[in-house]
């Protein structure tokens, strides 16, 4: 009677004890990954395509993968969120291609104004060898990885938002405009006449609030979800780039996930990029008429012709003799 209770009780342990190493199996076998980005949880068409990539990471994955988005800097400013990615901190990043020039100077090109003339130009030059040799030196440098290997995130076309209808070139002289810190397109604006003021994304509706700044240059989309238009109410298409969104990822994270994982990662995040692009045509239709209904925002014909001009005279030759990309890439690129 003692012997079977203490094998009852022995039996009792060990199943026990199965169930709970099942259940560290059965987490242990779930991937939790963090990924921060600087854009709002509002944003219509950019925050709905990073939440379809999460959803079919998940699917995919068949519920191993579990990605959870830190919105609107909250895991820090830009560089700050891309130190956490180096350091294996915080897994993912999602943003353009140009905060990558401080650790490759070549990713300026992807914010050198008037160097790509359409987006099909600009994806023709993110799929091929140039894009890739330097996404090869970030990943040697740094570790970290784009993972979206389709290209295919477009971004809403650039605006120019000011205070005052920018219809010269005199217009644009002595204008306090922000930029980001590492944009290139700074340059430009400089060359053209602008007071520049070098302003985080996060400090940018503040700036032009208070005065600091009295002209920003977004993603049409930008002046609504980031409200900006509540204090710039003249708006003009720039054409002054193109630009795609980028899911970034440590590398070692990455290479730490089973093969079935890296597919279905890599695959959502090029079938989100397909979802991502077909919202923003729609946007492309609603945008100006939700500024104009809801700020009063007045649209006007912006003289890019004569900006583009002056960019492709007088400011694309020289980058690489200040040093601001390699020598020979901007003649690499438009020959390729």
């Amino acid at each position: 009677m003692k012997k079977g209770r203490i094998l009852w009780l022995v039996s009792i342990t060990a199943m026990i004890f199965m169930i709970s190493l099942g259940v560290i199996f059965a987490a242990d076998n779930v991937w939790e990954l963090k990924l921060g980005t600087d854009m709002p949880d509002n944003l219509e068409s950019q925050s709905r395509g990073l939440r379809k990539f999460v959803e079919l990471a998940e699917e995919k994955s068949e519920g191993k993968l579990k990605i959870h988005i830190y919105w609107s800097e909250s895991l820090g400013i830009e560089k700050t969120q891309l130190e956490n990615v180096i350091n294996g901190i915080q897994d993912m990043y999602f943003e353009s291609y140009s905060p990558y020039c401080s650790y490759v100077q070549d990713f300026a090109v992807h914010t050198t104004p008037y160097l790509f003339e359409t987006d099909e130009e600009y994806q023709k030059f993110l799929l091929g060898p140039i894009e890739k040799e330097m996404e090869e030196k970030l990943l040697e440098k740094t570790g970290i990885r784009f993972i979206n290997e389709n290209k295919n995130w477009f971004r809403i076309g650039r605006t120019v938002a000011s205070k005052k209808p920018l219809l010269t070139l005199e217009d644009i002289k002595g204008i306090k405009m922000r930029q980001a810190p590492n944009q290139r397109s700074a340059g430009l604006w400089s060359l053209l006449g602008a007071d520049i003021i070098y302003i985080t994304w996060s400090e940018a509706y503040l700036s032009l609030q208070q005065g600091m700044a009295n002209a920003i240059t977004c993603g049409a989309t930008n002046l609504d979800g980031n409200k900006f238009a509540e204090h710039v109410k003249y708006v003009a298409e720039s054409h002054e780039y193109y630009q795609q969104l980028v899911i970034a990822m440590n590398d070692k994270k990455y290479q730490s996930l089973p093969e079935e994982l890296k597919i279905a990662l890599n695959e959502a995040s090029n079938e989100a990029g397909d979802y991502f692009s077909q919202l923003v045509e729609e946007d492309k239709l609603n945008i100006r008429k939700i500024l104009e209904e809801k700020y009063d925002v007045k649209y006007y014909e912006f003289p890019y012709e004569e900006v583009a001009k002056v960019a492709k005279e007088d400011f694309i030759p020289g980058l690489g003799e200040k040093g601001l990309i390699s020598t020979g890439l901007i003649e690499r690129i438009l020959n390729y």
